[in-house]
């Protein structure tokens, strides 16, 4: 269930990204404070775009390999008692 929502996540992500940041936000902090001016605020001036967009791709690929690792080892035969 979790890669499946990772990579609905992604998908979702690569057609709709503005929408998708814009709901990600309002759903978990306050109004007006993720909007950031990359000439005033540090924030943006340190993370730029291009480290968000390689952070969310790297955290997506962690956790697809994990929901592997984890669904091969649920998997695997088990010897009999």
């Amino acid at each position: 269930m979790l890669a499946a929502g990772v990579v609905i996540g992604g998908l979702v992500s690569a057609v709709a990204f503005d929408q998708a940041f814009e709901t990600f936000h309002e759903l978990f902090f306050a109004g007006g404070t993720y909007t950031f001016d990359p000439l005033a605020d540090r924030l943006v001036q340190l993370f730029p775009i291009q480290f968000w967009e390689e952070t969310s791709l790297a955290v997506g690929v962690v956790i697809l390999l994990v929901c592997s690792v984890v669904s091969l080892w649920a998997l695997r035969p088990r010897p009999e008692a």
